[in-house]
């Protein structure tokens, strides 16, 4: 099975040697895997992250899995961060917290307000955490 998870179609690999880099979907089942997949690139960022937390849900384990901490720290390293997410009177208690936070620390290094925060409409939530690290 695992063989049958890491083949490359053909019709990719003629598309690899041209010089054209194929777009891929990978399934992580593994929960340390999953953990490395969000962490790393919050980690390395170091220009902006943007962030969407399609359910209430999502944004609470992320939590206590330390996401907001880190980006915290990102925060401390100029890095702008980006959130999308829904709708709670928990989930705004913490965006506050971390946006006033995060003011602060701006305020000291003298940058730009590098927080932003915006709520989901009810219509729009979908089942997907996305994060992606806008380095240039």
């Amino acid at each position: 099975m695992k063989l049958w998870n890491q083949a490359i179609p053909a019709d990719q690999k003629i598309k690899v040697i041209e010089g054209v880099i194929p777009s891929f979907i990978d399934t992580i089942a593994d929960p340390n895997g999953i953990q490395k997949t969000i962490f790393d690139p919050i980690q390395t960022a170091d220009h902006e992250i943007l962030i969407t937390f399609p359910i209430a849900n999502s944004f609470h384990r992320q939590e206590c899995l330390g996401v907001i901490k880190l980006l915290e720290a990102s925060v401390k390293r100029s890095v702008a961060i980006r959130i999308l997410t829904p709708v709670s009177d928990r989930i705004k208690y913490v965006t506050l917290k971390f946006l006033e936070e995060g003011h602060e620390e701006v305020e000291k290094g003298s940058h730009k307000q590098q927080i932003e925060n915006r709520y989901l409409e009810q219509s729009l939530q979908t089942k997907i955490t996305a994060l992606a690290p806008a380095d240039s």
